[in-house]
């Protein structure tokens, strides 16, 4: 956390206040959301994978037809980003 926080502050992004907390001074771009994303959803996605139980799988299989649906998009991936 202190590393992820120190490059953040390197980047401008946040700034630590001695006796407070580190706050964000300048919001990133949304190429630089995208990378910090980029970067831990591979991660998170493993360790959920690794964490799984019987009834997590069968959860997902449900959400499995709204993810297909030609429908609305963020229904499905909301949902299943909801169960991991």
């Amino acid at each position: 956390m202190r590393e992820a926080l120190a490059h953040l502050a390197s980047n401008g992004i946040t700034e630590a206040r001695r006796g407070a907390c580190s706050f964000v001074v300048q919001l990133p771009t949304a190429l630089g959301a995208y990378e910090v994303c980029f970067a831990r959803e591979p991660k998170a996605a493993r360790l959920a994978a690794s964490r799984r139980s019987h009834d997590d799988v069968l959860s997902i299989d449900r959400v499995r037809p709204a993810l297909r649906s030609k429908g609305r998009a963020n229904v499905g991936d909301r949902s299943l980003h909801r169960l991991l």
